[in-house]
């Protein structure tokens, strides 16, 4: 860069960096290489990082998200749109665990004009169409809350911006300070992905968000979520403030009554502290990962299921309908490519819900699992227009062998016994035959098909029970 803008990098200004990067991308569209695009996206991106890095730690003079702008415009002008790299992959490796001493320095400045887009953002989401008609019965002020506590607690904590969120802080946010501060309901925890990805999805269509980061975020909501929700069942999670608050409501005391919180305090302390109000009988192993009870028994009960799934839906922006597809003249229809990914979502929640006993693999988080499954079935439907109840073995071992040729096979290891528990799960639940169960999965991993034993048919005069009493009576004749 600096023998493109001839100038120190001290120097570099907005304009002079957009210029260096135009000269990059005109030198790479003129070279004949077939794979000069490719090279130019990986170039795009490591010179973006290098920016960002530069930026980030003051050694170019330019705020942050202005330069996260132009970079996103950039990006879409020239369709550059690629993986995403971190500003401090640069400077840290990449297996380096950040602590708080790694941070970059907390700054004011960063810290107000977050706030002050991010309030643009949601002002201008609660004037939409979008928001009118939204999905999800929350309201204004509770959204309100959910962005500006990501936002807060993103860059407090992890430095990062709602232009540069990382999987770790998404993450860290939604299972730790929702979980263990924010006094939100079950109900209301409930929201939270859809409530965001929501939002997120109006801010990528105005082009406030580069549109494969947004998706990037939804992803990361979505596979939060499940975690979040089953934290929050745990009393152990609770922050120290959340478990007085919740105490002194508990014993009905009035925050307003100073002598009364005063007493309440003292008891506290004279029990041994904040610790007291922990119940050791209610301390979960750090290892256990059965599900909750309150998502185990949604087994048995196919209504609550199908609405809690709604709410893990990998691909809540239908993009499954917009992937290639047979046309409708060939057979096509969007009914049933929606029915097929429905099911498809409530067959990955269950999978997840059982994964110990389907031996699933310990790298599957639940975002990813059903993803995986919803994909699985998306693309069965897509490409050979089969429902569920229609899967055969010749399409089990196509899919297997393009699994085969195309995926590593750790990959295709682990999608082994997601297969498995798909198939059975559905069998389980009245879609599949016993046979269908049984096949698809030897189909998908390449192995001889078994033989499923269909009910012996009986052979031979066979005797009704109207004939069967006609004998019993003539034989007492005879006596």
């Amino acid at each position: 860069m600096a023998g493109i803008t001839q100038q120190p990098i001290s120097k570099w200004t907005r304009a002079s960096m957009l210029q260096g990067l135009t000269e990059i991308t005109d030198t790479a569209e003129s070279d004949p290489d077939n794979d000069a695009s490719d090279i130019l996206i990986l170039t795009f991106d490591v010179v973006s990082a290098y920016l960002r890095c530069l930026v980030d730690n003051q050694i170019i003079k330019v705020n942050f998200d202005d330069l996260e702008t132009d970079l996103i415009n950039f990006e879409i002008r020239y369709d550059l749109q690629g993986p995403v790299l971190a500003p401090d992959l640069i400077l840290k490796p990449q297996a380096t665990q950040a602590t708080a001493d790694d941070l970059p320095q907390w700054r004011d400045y960063v810290a107000r004009d977050i706030k002050v887009y991010t309030n643009d953002w949601l002002q201008a989401y609660f004037e939409s169409v979008a928001w009118q008609h939204k999905t999800t019965p929350i309201s204004s002020d509770l959204l309100t809350f959910m962005v500006t506590t990501l936002t807060d607690k993103a860059y407090d904590n992890y430095r990062k911006t709602p232009k540069s969120w990382t999987k770790k802080a998404i993450t860290g946010v939604l299972t730790g300070f929702f979980v263990s501060n924010a006094d939100l309901t079950e109900a209301e925890l409930q929201q939270v992905a859809p409530a965001l990805t929501g939002f997120l999805e109006f801010v990528a269509e105005q082009g406030w968000l580069n549109a494969k980061r947004a998706s990037d975020y939804q992803r990361f909501i979505n596979a939060a979520a499940l975690e979040m929700l089953t934290r929050a069942q745990d009393p152990q999670s609770a922050g120290p403030g959340k478990l007085i608050g919740a105490e002194m409501q508990k014993q009905g005391i009035d925050i307003s009554d100073r002598d009364a919180v005063a007493k309440f305090i003292d008891q506290v302390n004279a029990n041994g502290g904040i610790d007291s109000l922990y119940e050791d009988n209610q301390v979960f192993a750090d290892d256990d990962d059965e599900a909750p009870d309150d998502l185990t028994t949604l087994l048995n009960h196919p209504d609550q299921l199908a609405s809690v799934a709604k709410l893990y839906d990998p691909d809540i922006n239908q993009q499954y309908l917009k992937d290639a597809h047979h046309p409708v003249s060939a057979g096509w229809r969007q009914a049933k490519a929606i029915e097929t990914h429905t099911l498809a979502v409530e067959t990955g929640l269950r999978l997840w819900i059982q994964r110990k006993a389907y031996a699933i693999s310990i790298a599957w988080e639940a975002a990813d699992l059903l993803a995986a499954v919803a994909d699985f079935m998306d693309v069965l439907y897509a490409q050979n227009l089969v429902t569920p109840e229609q899967w055969s073995v010749s399409a089990f071992k196509e899919i297997g062998q393009w699994f085969r040729e195309t995926q590593s096979d750790i990959d295709y290891r682990d999608m082994q016994p997601v297969v498995a528990g798909i198939s059975d799960i559905l069998h389980q639940t009245g879609v599949l035959t016993k046979k269908q169960a049984g096949q698809l999965p030897a189909a998908f991993n390449g192995d001889e098909i078994p033989v499923i034993d269909k009910p012996k048919k009986v052979t031979g005069k066979v005797m009704s029970m109207k004939q069967a009493r006609k004998l019993l009576k003539n034989k007492k004749r005879r006596c």
